[in-house]
């Protein structure tokens, strides 16, 4: 589907999911009045919190009212004003709560790593298709796009993980932190690592879902060098939140 990079970018479609995610936070808030749950409450007031930083935040004024990046900059802001509210809050929940906290940075990091795979699938079935049409102008409209895609979901990517990882939250799979820490993330900022191979290679051992575009092409190394570059540097922009996690591994 030609139009799969400007659904994030939609109008209508932006605007229908931040409406979803404000209702549920209402509703949250709510249910955990009435039920006298306060983790429901504070996570629903964390994301009403977020969706009022869409208006307020001086940060939103330096970036374009429809465009990819400011939809990922919206999820970084919700996701880590939800683990922030969990991380203030960690004290005072019991042990079943945070068992639910690790359910949840699991599939984060998850989500992470398929998407990290898909939208370099993407860049590569476009840079195949561009071969094939002899360079159109279509194709290499396709591959700016894929391009700016995949350099924006690098910066979302690497900000989730450095935000997961400083708030030192709990993991249900100790070896997906490992993996997402020790392999992706150092080997990134080594220039150690081939992100595309590192999570096919590890796709049955964490379940990830590795959907390839086409069944046989040839791998670009100018696509993989520029996936890895983006997130190094995405990874780069956060090295104080990767420092505060290392000093408090450290630390224990």
């Amino acid at each position: 589907n030609e139009n799969y990079f400007d659904t994030a970018c939609g109008l209508n479609t932006s605007k229908n999911i931040w409406s979803f995610c404000q209702n549920c936070a209402f509703l949250m808030t709510e249910l955990g009045t009435t039920h006298n749950a306060s983790q429901i409450t504070f996570i629903g007031n964390a994301i009403l919190h977020a969706c009022d930083e869409f208006v307020s935040s001086d940060k939103m004024e330096l970036l374009r009212p429809m465009s990819v990046e400011r939809e990922c900059f919206k999820r970084v802001m919700v996701i880590e004003s939800i683990l922030s509210a969990i991380e203030v809050n960690r004290d005072l929940e019991g042990d079943t709560m945070m068992q639910q906290v690790a359910t949840i940075t699991d599939s984060i990091t998850t989500k992470i790593l398929e998407n990290l795979f898909s939208v370099t699938e993407a860049s590569l079935y476009h840079e195949a298709q561009s071969k094939i049409s002899q360079g159109s102008r279509k194709s290499q409209f396709m591959i700016a796009k894929t391009c700016a895609f995949q350099k924006a979901y690098s910066e979302l990517s690497g900000s989730l993980l450095a935000i997961l990882l400083r708030k030192n939250l709990p993991w249900k799979n100790k070896q997906l932190l490992i993996f997402a820490r020790d392999r992706i993330i150092v080997g990134s900022l080594t220039r150690s690592l081939d992100i595309r191979s590192a999570i096919e290679v590890e796709a049955r051992r964490f379940d990830l879902y590795t959907r390839k575009f086409l069944s046989t092409y040839t791998i670009s190394s100018r696509v993989v060098e520029r996936m890895n570059d983006d997130f190094r540097i995405a990874l780069l922009r956060r090295s104080s939140e990767l420092l505060v996690h290392d000093a408090a591994s450290f630390s224990c």
